[in-house]
C-alpha cells in the first residue's frame, strides 16, 4: 500500500494505477490481475515513480526492488529510466537511429535490469541481438563530434575532458572537436571513455580520487575533472562526461591551423549544441563553410 496517498504527489500514482485497472476491467472483468495492471501501464508511468517527489516510496520500499542500484541513490535510477524512455519513444515513432548511441542506450538498459537482479542481466545478454546488429551496420564516414564548448573549452584544456547535461544524447563518434571563440579548435581529441550520469560533487571526485588500481584509472580522471570543474565554480548535480586524449597522444589530431567560422549575423555560428563532421574534413577545410 502507499503511504499517505491522499491529497499528496502519490494520488497520481494511484489515479494511473485505477485507470489502468479500469480499462482492463472493460476488457474482461477478471482480467485485473497484478501481472495486467503491470503491463498495461505506461512507461512513463515508471520514470514519474522514481522522480524527486517519491523519495520516501524510494526509501521505504522501491530501493529493495532495485537493490544493485549504484551507492543506493533514486537519481540514478531516474536518470536511466528517462533516458530509455525517450529512446523507447524514438523507437515507437520510427525516428532515424544514426543520431543515437545505441552501444550506450543497450548499457543503460542492462544496468537497470542488473539493478534488480544481475542474472537477469546475464540472460538478457545472452539474448539479446542488437550488438551484432549494430555491428554489420552500413559505415558512416562522419567520426566527428563538434560541440559549443565556449564553458567547456578551458575545462579541456585544464583535465582534458568534455562535461555537459546528462540527458544531452550523442550518436558514436571517434573524435571530439570544440568550437569556441567562432573557430573549431585545432585540438581535436580521441574519445577514450564516457560516463553519461555522473554525480557532481565534492564528495563523490573525493570518493573517485582515492580509488587505486589500474581497474579505477578513468574513476581518478573523473574525479580529478569534477574538483577541477568544481573550483572554477561549476555547480553540484549530475553531469556526463567524456574523457579525452591530451595534445602528444597517439590518437589525438592537432590541426594545422583553428577553423575560423566567418560567418555573421544572427544564427550564424557554426554550432548551437552539437553537430557532426569527419575527421578528414577538418584536416582539410580552411573556414567551417568548408566543413558545412
Amino acid at each position: 500500500m502507499l503511504p499517505s496517498v491522499n491529497g499528496t504527489s502519490h494520488q497520481k500514482i494511484v489515479e494511473a494505477v485505477e485507470t489502468t485497472r479500469g480499462r482492463l476491467r472493460g476488457v474482461s472483468p477478471n482480467r485485473d490481475s497484478r501481472g495486467q495492471i503491470i503491463a498495461g501501464l505506461s512507461f512513463g508511468f515508471w520514470t514519474e515513480l522514481f522522480k524527486a517527489q517519491h523519495e520516501d516510496l524510494w526509501r521505504g520500499a522501491l530501493t529493495r526492488a532495485l537493490p544493485g542500484t549504484p551507492q543506493g541513490k533514486r537519481k540514478n535510477v531516474t536518470i536511466a529510466l528517462e533516458r530509455t524512455r525517450k529512446f523507447r519513444n524514438r523507437l515507437a515513432h520510427h525516428d532515424s537511429l544514426l543520431s543515437q548511441d545505441i552501444p550506450l542506450q543497450l548499457e543503460t538498459m542492462l544496468s537497470i535490469a542488473e539493478w534488480i537482479d544481475p542474472d537477469a542481466r546475464a540472460w538478457l545478454e545472452q539474448k539479446q541481438r542488437v550488438t551484432s546488429i549494430y555491428a554489420a551496420r552500413p559505415v558512416v564516414p562522419v567520426d566527428t563530434l563538434v560541440v559549443s564548448a565556449g564553458i567547456a573549452w578551458p575545462l579541456y584544456q585544464a583535465v582534458s575532458v568534455y562535461v555537459c547535461p546528462p540527458d544531452r544524447v550523442f550518436r558514436p563518434a571517434k573524435y571530439l572537436a570544440f568550437y569556441a571563440d567562432k573557430e573549431v579548435k585545432p585540438e581535436v581529441a580521441a574519445i577514450l571513455h564516457h560516463r553519461a550520469n555522473v554525480e557532481w560533487t565534492d564528495a563523490e571526485s573525493a570518493r573517485l580520487q582515492n580509488l587505486q588500481g589500474d581497474a579505477h584509472k578513468y574513476d581518478r580522471k573523473v574525479g580529478n575533472a569534477i574538483a577541477e570543474s568544481r573550483q572554477r565554480s561549476w555547480t553540484a548535480g549530475r553531469y556526463q562526461i567524456f574523457l579525452l586524449s591530451s595534445p602528444g597522444d597517439a590518437r589525438h589530431l592537432t590541426l594545422a591551423n583553428p577553423i575560423p567560422n566567418i560567418a555573421t549575423g544572427r544564427g550564424s555560428a557554426y554550432v548551437q549544441r552539437h553537430r557532426y563532421t569527419s575527421s578528414h574534413s577538418l584536416q582539410v577545410s580552411s573556414t567551417t563553410a568548408e566543413l558545412a
